[in-house]
C-alpha cells in the first residue's frame, strides 16, 4: 500500500492542559457547554462509563483548517460531572479557561446545539 503523500495538517493547541485519563476507570471526557450569547465557553470534565453518565454523541464534518475559531475551555479536576444545575455557578463565577482553536465548522455545531436550549453533555 503506498503512503499517503499529503501532509496531516493540526491545529496548533496546547494539548496538555487535561489529565490522563484512566482505561481502569472506564473514563471518558464529556463536553458541557455553557449558555449564553458570549464566544464558546465549555467545560471539559472526566467521567467513568461506569457510572453511565448521559450524554448525546455530536457528529460533523471537521472542514477546512484555514478558517478557524476561538474556544474557551475549562478544565474540571473531578472525575463525576458538573450538576447541570450548577451551570449558572459556573458562569457567574467567569470562567478561568484556556484559549483553543477549532474549525469553523465544530464552531457552528456547537453554537446550534447552544442556541437549541437543551442542557446536556456531548
Amino acid at each position: 500500500m503506498a503512503e499517503d503523500p499529503t501532509p496531516h495538517r493540526t491545529i496548533p493547541n496546547d494539548y496538555h492542559h487535561h489529565h490522563r485519563l484512566h482505561s481502569e476507570r472506564r473514563e471518558i471526557r464529556l463536553l458541557l457547554i455553557f449558555p449564553g450569547d458570549h464566544e464558546l465557553v465549555v467545560s471539559l470534565v472526566r467521567s467513568s462509563l461506569s457510572s453511565h453518565p448521559q450524554y448525546r454523541a455530536l457528529s460533523y464534518c471537521r472542514g477546512s483548517l484555514d478558517e478557524l475559531k476561538p474556544l474557551t475551555v475549562v478544565f474540571e479536576d473531578g472525575v463525576a460531572p458538573i450538576s447541570l444545575g450548577d451551570i449558572g455557578e459556573l458562569c457567574d463565577a467567569g470562567p478561568h479557561g484556556v484559549m483553543f482553536q477549532i474549525t469553523a465548522n465544530l464552531n457552528d455545531a456547537l453554537v446550534s446545539f447552544r442556541r437549541s436550549k437543551e442542557r446536556g453533555y456531548l
